[in-house]
């Protein structure tokens, strides 16, 4: 037997499977902000996975993976409280991302990748049909207001600002690309994710889903290939990343006058210089989660207030603004999950499974994403996570599987039958203990 068992349909009975569902589709949708609750639904909801952990076999939990990376950005996370210069928002922030932090590395930890994609599509599928119902019938949803004060048409459905929306939409055009197999449902979701991507005017989710689709025809024509066509995607791969990169610097005045920008990008850079500043000050620990932006009370947040011109919500990127959360140790252990996450996706999609290809995608919409947004705290943090755990998972289950294919079909040394390979093997390198990998 494979060591670790996976929460697949026959293990936790169907009020587990009802459980973690639940905390699938509506977790991640509430940890995404994408319809109205209160903070109370996110401890609830949050209760779900911990309540799987009564429900698994103790065998299975005696042989789930826990990713040390994760747990070290969870624990670090928390610890911001010790130092934050806004200590009612970061405590706010750690009560509510902590349990679902805690909930994904749990079902990461003990769910089938089948039952894990499965649940991501119904909750894009759903999460894509409550962003056009209100689109449609709720008017403040196709407007706001910047933090500059000024009106911007662009819908943003419940979420809070199109910079919130266009991410996520992003997100789930990559989880209904790989995933739905149907096309009856998988190309009118496709077609309502890109025009709600056009009417929230949001660059970033358009140029995320781009990138998207680019990245997902590689994946297809490198799965197909034998070596000297590899060789040729990547040579043909590289010409093209130059030449697009030749053609943004010609055509960046063009671009802007067409997308409504200005070259510092709607504040962006004005943004990211007065953040890296009080990086400088506090390099190492940063201001603790949300504590740079909202606080009165602090002078370093009215100083920065003051040199950007006016209160964003955060530093509109990925780095700048993990850093000034939770300083280059957060910074650090975040690069060494995204690493390990990249690594195990990417062999999880030589070895020819749907979830690699998966995986790949998505961390593809957050790194290009976070050019401009804050996509290495909050829900996506919690979906990396997720994604590295399964991988740990999958890869673990890789390596069992060629011990046993390389045992002989005679019984082994301690009698056992053929093709169950050693007690060894099952028990992996910690015996019957849970296994820390990275």
């Amino acid at each position: 037997m494979v060591n670790a068992r996976i929460l697949d349909e026959p293990i936790a009975g169907p009020l587990g499977r009802t459980a973690v569902f639940a905390f699938l589709v509506a977790g991640t949708l509430a940890n995404f902000s994408a319809f109205p609750h209160t903070p109370a639904f996110d401890f609830l909801i949050s209760l779900a996975p911990i309540g799987l952990l009564f429900l698994v076999p103790g065998a299975t939990l005696r042989h789930a993976m826990i990713s040390v990376p994760a747990l070290l950005m969870a624990v670090w996370t928390a610890l911001s409280i010790s130092w934050t210069a806004d200590l009612d928002r970061t405590t706010f922030l750690v009560r509510v991302e902590l349990p679902y932090l805690i909930g994904f590395m749990i079902c990461g930890a003990l769910l089938s990748e089948v039952v894990a994609m499965r649940g991501l599509l119904w909750m894009s599928r759903i999460g894509v049909a409550i962003s056009v119902l209100a689109t449609i019938a709720i008017p403040s949803t196709r407007s706001q207001i910047q933090a500059t004060g000024d009106l911007f048409e662009g819908w943003h459905a419940f979420f809070g600002h199109k910079n919130d929306f266009g991410p996520y939409l992003a997100f789930v055009f990559a989880i209904v690309l790989v995933v739905d197999l149907k096309p009856v449902t998988k190309y009118p979701t496709l077609l309502a994710i890109a025009i709600l991507s056009v009417g929230s005017q949001s660059v970033t989710a358009m140029t995320t889903i781009f990138v998207i689709l680019a990245v997902y025809a590689w994946l297809g024509v490198n799965k197909r290939a034998d070596d000297r066509m590899l060789v040729a995607a990547v040579v043909a791969s590289l010409a093209l990343a130059i030449a697009g990169a030749l053609g943004v610097r010609a055509g960046l005045p063009i671009f802007l006058e067409a997308t409504g920008k200005d070259p510092t990008f709607s504040g962006r850079t004005d943004i990211w210089s007065a953040v890296v500043g009080a990086i400088r000050e506090q390099p190492t620990l940063g201001y603790g989660r949300g504590g740079l932006f909202f606080q009165p009370a602090n002078d370093r947040t009215v100083l920065l207030w003051r040199d950007i011109g006016f209160r964003p919500p955060h530093a509109h990127n990925g780095i700048i603004d993990l850093w000034s959360q939770l300083g280059l140790v957060g910074v650090t252990l975040y690069f060494w999950l995204f690493v390990s996450a990249t690594r195990l996706l990417i062999a999880s999609y030589r070895r020819g499974e749907r979830f690699g290809s998966l995986g790949l995608l998505i961390v593809t919409s957050i790194a290009v994403a976070s050019l401009s947004e804050n996509m290495f705290v909050g829900p996506y943090l919690s979906i990396l996570i997720f994604l590295q755990v399964i991988g740990l998972r999958l890869d673990r289950q890789a390596e069992l599987s060629a011990i046993r294919e390389s045992t002989t079909h005679d019984t082994t040394e301690n009698g056992a039958p053929a093709g169950r390979g050693t007690d060894a093997a099952d028990a992996g390198p910690m015996g019957t203990l849970v296994e820390l990998r990275t």
